[in-house]
């Protein structure tokens, strides 16, 4: 397994970071080891709520089947991201 931390602020710098990662270090038959790590909350700083689902959705277009989350606790202080975004990933 390896998480790369793509610790981006906005959508369009992860994905441009996502797709750099996966373009110049992994093969595309080596995506499925890749497990992003994604940030979620430093200092004042707490993602939007809908910028997980993005990073998600992009995640699953690129081949990738999972994420490792930086700050947990706010996954149960927003119900979004918990419930609603791992459920719309999942086909729920």
């Amino acid at each position: 397994m390896i998480c790369p931390q793509i610790y981006r602020y906005d959508f369009e710098k992860y994905q441009k970071e996502l797709e750099a990662i996966l373009q110049e270090l992994v093969p595309s038959d080596k995506h499925d080891i890749i497990f992003p790590g994604i940030l979620l909350k430093v200092g004042d700083y707490i993602a939007e709520e809908e910028l997980l689902p993005q990073k998600m959705e992009e995640n699953r277009r690129q081949g990738i089947q999972g994420e490792v989350f930086f700050f947990t606790r706010v996954l149960k202080d927003r119900q979004l991201f918990s419930k609603n975004a791992t459920n719309k990933n999942r086909g729920v």
